[in-house]
């Protein structure tokens, strides 16, 4: 779910989507509406973090509105994938660990 906080640049409370938002406020809410966190993205007063869960909802997102993103996301946008690579964290490969084998050393045995 989209998370949102106020901004440094943000008055001291604010009201947004009837979610009433406050500076005293130490951690991000949950915003009620992805749609809504998209086409508000510029508003300085308002910081909104997206996850992973947000990106099956972004995936449905109707290409109608991708012209308005972009103007919104200061970038063009034309697919499901750039809106997503944009704004949701990149995903981070766990590096799997490297199998290693101790050298084999044979034994020779002398003869007298």
């Amino acid at each position: 779910m989209v998370k949102v906080k106020l901004s440094s640049a943000s008055p001291f409370s604010l009201n947004v989507m009837g979610l009433r938002l406050s500076k005293t406020s130490l951690e991000p809410v949950t915003f009620p509406s992805l749609i809504g966190a998209l086409v508000r993205y510029s508003d300085k007063n308002l910081n909104f973090v997206f996850d992973e869960s947000d990106r099956e909802e972004m995936m449905q997102l109707d290409t109608g509105i991708f012209e308005v993103l972009s103007k919104e996301l200061n970038t063009e946008i034309t697919t499901h994938e750039e809106l997503c690579a944009l704004l949701l964290p990149k995903k981070t490969r766990k590096s799997k660990a490297k199998k290693t084998t101790a050298p084999v050393v044979e034994k020779v045995e002398e003869s007298e």
